[in-house]
């Protein structure tokens, strides 16, 4: 081969080399939108929870394998990243602050993307914002190390002992039932927010069915419940008695077959509440309870309509003490 046909191939190939690079920087620059791009907000109506971020962990693979390499400018460290669960959503949320712009459109994600279905990411305000959408209910673990963020995924079963949807009876407008100038939505909103603290002191993985200054119908509680593959729901409530003030007691319904856990159940909360078991039987079976595809505890805490069951359940403390008896109650089942 003569000098002419080699420098001609070599000049081909040179070529060829640049227009795969222009190429591949075009669909990269595609993946990602142009500065001052809002990331849509991911519906709420699971708890988000935010995730510690490590600084550099030693004892894991230097090649980070199993991990999404995400870039950082100079001099971002963990203090400017917030990750945050959006399981509702099946999707993990990580803002970056002080990133230059489009400094995600220089420097690439790379390694393990199994799991991540689709990657977003918008700026502002000197703001990065990723989203990870995910096949799966994972929880994010991430580290800073040698100017990167990695973040891993883990399996829900190997980080929390069970996932429980809390459902609070009524919100929003619906106040449920009222009497001595209280309210259902009122006492149970309160109890629902020390169940959900105390659970994650437990280890529980903890989900709303629905926000609390809303009311949901069944159907959306229920599939909420299930979009999370939420091991069991728990159902609070408080009951009521139009015909008399006397009826009293705490009261569980569930479609659990073994009615001798229901009365264990019921034995709990009425010895840690101060209460007694009600002996009226609610003939009509929850929706909630019929429509579910995982065990349900519909839990009534006491009679608004007795004075002396009412007056308890009002009083300050009463939350923290309902959320330990619930949780003892439904745990030891």
């Amino acid at each position: 081969m003569n000098d002419g046909s080699r420098l001609m191939k070599t000049a081909a190939v040179i070529s060829l080399v640049f227009g795969v690079i222009s190429m591949a920087s075009l669909f990269i620059a595609a993946t990602f939108p142009a500065e001052n791009t809002t990331v849509k907000e991911g519906m709420l109506r699971s708890l988000t929870e935010k995730t510690e971020v490590t600084e550099e962990v030693s004892n894991r693979d230097a090649d980070r394998i199993g991990y999404l390499t995400i870039p950082l400018p100079d001099g971002v460290g963990s203090d400017n990243i917030s990750v945050s669960e959006e399981e509702t959503e099946q999707r993990i949320k990580i803002s970056i602050s002080d990133v230059p712009a489009y400094f995600y459109h220089r420097n690439f994600f790379s390694g393990d993307m199994k799991n991540i279905r689709n990657i977003r990411y918008g700026y502002e305000n000197q703001v990065a914002v990723i989203e990870l959408d995910t096949d799966g209910l994972f929880v994010p673990d991430t580290l800073v190390d040698n100017g990167n963020l990695y973040v891993g995924l883990k399996e829900f079963q190997d980080v929390y002992k069970m996932i429980v949807a809390v459902d609070a009876g009524h919100g929003g407008d619906n106040e449920g039932s009222v009497a001595y100038g209280i309210s259902e939505k009122d006492i149970v909103g309160k109890c629902t927010e020390a169940l959900i603290n105390e659970l994650r002191d437990r280890d529980v993985k903890v989900y709303l069915t629905h926000d609390l200054d809303t009311d949901a119908d069944t159907e959306t509680r229920v599939q909420a419940a299930s979009t999370v593959s939420a091991d069991l729901i728990i159902s609070l409530h408080t009951n009521a008695d139009s015909r008399t003030r006397v009826t009293h007691g705490v009261c569980v319904m569930s479609q659990e077959e073994n009615s001798e856990k229901i009365a264990e159940i019921e034995q709990v909360l009425a010895e840690e509440l101060g209460f007694s078991i009600s002996d009226k039987t609610d003939e009509n079976v929850p929706d909630i309870v019929e429509k579910a595809d995982c065990p349900v505890y519909f839990i009534r805490l006491g009679y608004l309509t007795n004075k002396a069951e009412a007056e308890k359940m009002a009083a300050e403390d009463f939350a923290e003490k309902a959320a330990k008896a619930v949780s003892d109650a439904i745990l030891k089942r």
